[in-house]
């Protein structure tokens, strides 16, 4: 299978996060993220989380610029739950 399936990503995602996914699967997973808006989302989603919780542990307050794309990004999420597009 050329595109791996959203379950797949979302483990590679969370391999991601300790150790990069690399050559041919780390292009599979670019190509998956490219056209899969859902897993584009989750992947933004668990970027932020992790700058979150980076900045908790070193008790730094985020930067307007950061809270600003967080209110964006919950905004974003509220008004596009519930709706699916077609080449999700």
């Amino acid at each position: 299978m050329l595109i791996p399936s959203c379950k797949e990503v979302a483990e590679q995602l969370s391999e991601n996060m300790d150790k990069p996914v690399t050559g041919i699967r780390g292009l599979r997973l670019k190509l998956h993220l490219w056209v899969c808006r859902n897993c584009r989302r989750y992947h933004d989603q668990m970027e932020l989380t992790s700058k979150t919780i980076a900045l908790m542990g070193s008790n730094k307050q985020p930067s307007e610029a950061v809270k600003k794309d967080m209110m964006e990004r919950f905004r974003d999420a509220k008004t596009d739950s519930g709706k699916e597009s077609a080449a999700d």
